[in-house]
């Protein structure tokens, strides 16, 4: 029987080290890849947040009395209040306890001019025809810890903007 020398048994050191870069390389590759699956992961969290704020405001403002809602929210109003959303999107009531821990957006509503070009009518306006029934929302929405955040002096970088297009459903029986 014959045996085998000891040098041979294993692997050499040459194949060790290409074994050990091979799997090194593999491991950064996916540390590498770390902070933009972070950031990914953020910035679509964010992104989903400030969607269920907007779509909390524009559900409100269509289920709203209408003429109510603009003499509050129209482009007469003078005043805007802030309204303060925590990580979610879940609405913060104002003077709330925890305000300070939770606040991560606040957001501004403002009804614009109902002056909204309808597609194949040229003669709609406010005043005549049916975009007298259709209203457009800006909705201003920042990730702040501020509930009194000032939009108008922001960067347009902190703050997203959305719009929306709402339309009065039921019918106005004050007019003729």
């Amino acid at each position: 029987m014959k045996r085998r020398a000891p040098t041979e048994n294993g692997f050499s050191l040459p194949e060790v080290t290409i074994a050990v870069g091979i799997a090194s390389l593999g491991i950064l590759t996916l540390l590498g890849m770390i902070p933009q699956g972070l950031d990914m992961a953020r910035d679509g969290s964010r992104s989903l947040s400030e969607i269920r704020i907007v779509q909390q405001i524009v559900g409100e403002a269509q289920l709203s009395d209408w003429a109510a809602y603009m003499e509050k929210n129209g482009p007469a109003a003078s005043a805007r209040t802030n309204r303060c959303f925590d990580d979610q999107g879940v609405e913060i009531p104002r003077g709330s306890a925890d305000m300070d821990m939770r606040l991560a957006y606040v957001a501004r509503l403002q009804v614009q001019d109902g002056n909204v070009p309808m597609p194949g009518n040229s003669t709609s306006t406010a005043s005549s025809g049916p975009a007298q029934d259709i209203r457009r929302l800006k909705i201003e929405v920042a990730s702040s810890t501020n509930p009194e955040f000032d939009f108008a002096q922001s960067s347009s970088r902190l703050v997203k903007v959305h719009t929306a297009l709402i339309s009065r459903t039921t019918p106005d029986i004050s007019s003729p």
